[in-house]
C-alpha cells in the first residue's frame, strides 16, 4: 500500500500546485457510470485468486482517484 501511495504522491508532485475540492466549496461529487472507474491498483501477496482483477489497475481509475483525493 505504501508503494502505491508513493506512486500517487509522485504523480501529484509532477502536477504542481492544485486546487482542493474543499477550497472550491463543493460538498458532494457524484460520478455517473462509476463502474468504469473501479479498477484501482492494489498490492497483495496472493496469486491467481479469482475475482481480484488486474493489480496494475487502470489509468482511468487512478486519474479519478487523484482528482477526487
Amino acid at each position: 500500500m505504501d508503494k502505491i501511495r508513493a506512486q500517487y504522491d509522485a504523480i501529484l508532485e509532477k502536477q504542481g500546485s492544485h486546487i482542493d475540492i474543499s477550497q472550491m466549496g463543493i460538498d458532494n461529487l457524484i460520478v455517473d457510470e462509476a463502474h468504469l472507474f473501479k479498477n484501482l491498483a492494489f498490492e497483495t501477496s496472493m496469486e491467481k485468486i479469482a475475482g481480484l482483477g488486474n493489480q496494475q489497475g487502470s489509468n482511468r481509475a487512478r486519474d479519478l482517484f487523484i482528482k477526487t483525493r
